[in-house]
């Protein structure tokens, strides 16, 4: 038995190195007794059957077990989340490219070598392990006792919102999860769950009332269904917060709309020099200070789905896009502007099966969508990364739309998207020539050159749009859908070679630029706090749509309500303070007064932001809205 300690100790090891070099604290004691009972797991396999098959299952188990690991912390190093099942199913879309891995795990090769060590001297000294059949059910006893141990310590502070008792058992929170249970535990939950489902709940705040001058409808709330979880929607629904409409409700109504989520579009690529469209629509029309793309775990799908549905996303669905398509949404643009007789047009320069986008895009009531194998770009064959332009893409898809008397454009670009290497991306390379005198690494000038291409179409849109005479009556509606993590491994203090904030900061790296630009706009600085979740029912406001404010996670910017900004992790920003919930600790920003009862209250709301989120999509909720 002291020749198997070393397995367990082992295992102990790389959750410790792990969590050191992910979280930088030394709060382990749940993370390090997670690790007991696969330890004599471990112990009992090895010695099942003849010593030839107990070294080679073994060996496979522990190589496995250490993948894991390694896997886990090259990837929180990319996304900054966990890697789950949902992640994984998506490998083939998740377009990450070999380069950026290979970079993330060269600036971190000294952790990815500890993390390998254990299995290294285990190799060099299997000698001293014993992988004789002997079958000894004492190590199942010692594994079922040291787990029973941990059940235990889940009890301690099980009231709290975020306790590790919550997280185990009700809360679908990975990162919390992996950071206070460790990442064996969540590993073996993300399975389970996967399986067989989690039982979550959502909870209704106070009784609130409204009146007529809120986006609200008709809504009976009250009907019971033979559907728990519908009826626990309803309740919640009930008394969530609307907004009030404004001074601003209505004020595009009837004019086009040129919607488009901007690949990795960033504060910096935003210049007047480079890029003299983007920084037009940027500080000519509404000016949003406080504006968020928080990185969710499927990065573009997630933030392309919060602008769509105007909820949260979901950490273990394969893709939210895919999971959402065949549920219904009466609030998300399409449908409103079909409604409205618009002819309604969505375009992507890249493959249409990519994401499930071609399906999705058809689901969800595109009169008319394009994709690269359309013809709206040159040519799909794209090398070892995305190169479609942008502007490319704007020059071949204008004429489908602009000769219509309403339409609305919905465009999901590519250009900024990575790697940013000269000989890997054609379309960076066009307009390098006017970056390449910045004294900057090579990748922050071509991901600079990049979102040229992305401006240069937009000047040719506002152009044609112009001279159509139909610019006064359309609207540009533009969000990034993260910050541009194919940087990150150069290092993220790169981006503050052209940011007056510091982008290594957990809150202002995903500090970001929201564009709603018309021509007749004089500037108006809105400085609530926003992400894009807001942005769908901020439009429908704009655009004067009858909606229920209560039904939606995001909430309408230009209203009067403060805003919050709701990060992957449970995390959140708002007029008075951050709240970082890996360590538990708000931060009150000058001059803020606020009760002790104050983030307790925050964190139930985010909460049941998330659930209901979930619940949405699992149940169908909208539809029966609908009824």
């Amino acid at each position: 038995m002291k020749k198997d300690l070393y397995i367990i100790l082992s295992v102990i090891y790389l959750e410790i190195i792990y969590h050191v070099f992910t979280f930088y604290d030394a709060n382990i004691l749940g993370p390090i007794l997670s690790c007991f009972a696969i330890g004599f797991i471990l112990i009992f396999i090895k010695n099942l059957f003849s010593k030839k098959i107990n070294k080679i299952v073994f060996y496979i188990l522990y190589f496995i077990l250490m993948f894991i690991y390694e896997l886990q912390f090259i990837y929180y190093k990319m996304m900054g989340y966990v890697c789950s099942v949902a992640s994984l199913k998506m490998a083939g879309d998740a377009a990450t490219g070999y380069e950026n891995i290979i970079g993330y795990v060269l600036k971190n090769w000294y952790v990815v070598l500890l993390l390998l060590l254990p299995f290294v001297i285990l190799l060099v000294f299997n000698k001293k392990i014993n992988f004789e059949k002997e079958i000894n059910y004492k190590k199942l006893i010692y594994s079922l006792g040291t787990h029973i141990v941990f059940l235990l310590f889940l009890l301690i502070g099980k009231n709290d919102i975020y306790s590790s008792y919550n997280l185990y058992y009700n809360l679908p929170q990975p990162l919390m999860m992996t950071q206070k249970l460790g990442v064996l535990t969540e590993v073996r939950l993300d399975i389970q769950r996967t399986i067989f489902g989690l039982n979550e709940k959502v909870y209704p705040g106070k009784k609130i009332e409204y009146d007529d001058s809120y986006n609200i409808l008709d809504i009976d709330f009250d009907k019971t269904t033979n559907n728990k979880k519908i009826d626990e929607l309803n309740k919640y629904f009930k008394y969530n917060n609307a907004t009030k409409k404004n001074e601003y409700t209505g004020i595009y109504k009837n004019k086009n709309v040129i919607f488009i989520l901007a690949e990795s579009l960033y504060p910096i690529a935003i210049d007047k020099e480079l890029t003299p469209t983007l920084y037009k629509m940027t500080y000519e029309g509404f000016n949003f200070t406080n504006y968020y793309t928080p990185l969710y775990s499927k990065s573009t799908s997630d933030g392309e789905y919060m602008a769509d549905w105007g909820i949260l996303p979901k950490a273990d669905n394969e893709s939210n896009l895919k999971n959402s398509m065949n549920n219904s949404n009466p609030y998300m643009l399409v449908s409103m502007f079909n409604q409205k007789n618009y002819n309604t047009f969505a375009y992507h320069n890249y493959y249409g099966f990519f994401y499930d986008r071609k399906d999705y895009f058809k689901n969800l009531g595109f009169k008319n969508y394009k994709f690269c194998e359309d013809g709206i770009v040159k040519d799909c064959k794209m090398g070892d990364f995305f190169h479609a332009s942008d502007e490319e893409m704007f020059k071949n898809t204008i004429d489908d739309y602009i000769k219509e008397d309403k339409f609305f454009v919905n465009y999901v670009t590519l250009s900024a998207h990575g790697v940013y290497k000269y000989d890997k991306n054609e379309v960076a390379r066009k307009y390098y020539d006017l970056v390449k005198d910045y004294d900057y690494p090579e990748e922050l000038k071509l991901y600079l050159s990049a979102n040229i291409d992305l401006d240069r179409g937009l000047e040719y849109l506002v152009k044609r749009l112009e001279e159509e005479g139909k610019l006064d009556d359309t609207v540009f509606i533009i969000t990034p859908d993260h910050y541009p993590y194919y940087l990150n491994p150069i290092g993220l203090e790169t981006l503050n070679l052209r940011s007056d904030e510091d982008k290594t900061d957990k809150y202002n790296l995903h500090h970001s630029s929201l564009i709603i630009w018309n021509s007749k706009d004089k500037n108006v600085e809105i400085d609530n706090y926003s992400s894009i979740v807001d942005v769908l029912p901020t439009t429908l406001n704009l655009f004067g749509f009858d909606y229920d404010s209560r039904l939606l996670i995001g909430k309408d910017i230009l209203s009067s309500d403060d805003g919050i900004v709701i990060f992957s992790d449970y995390s959140w920003l708002n007029k008075n303070g951050r709240y970082d919930a890996l360590k538990d600790k708000f931060t009150c920003n000058k001059n803020c007064t606020v009760d002790d009862n104050y983030v307790d209250e925050v964190n139930n709301y985010v909460r049941n932001a998330f659930v209901a989120s979930s619940l949405i999509q699992k149940h169908n909720y909208y539809k029966y809205i609908q009824k």
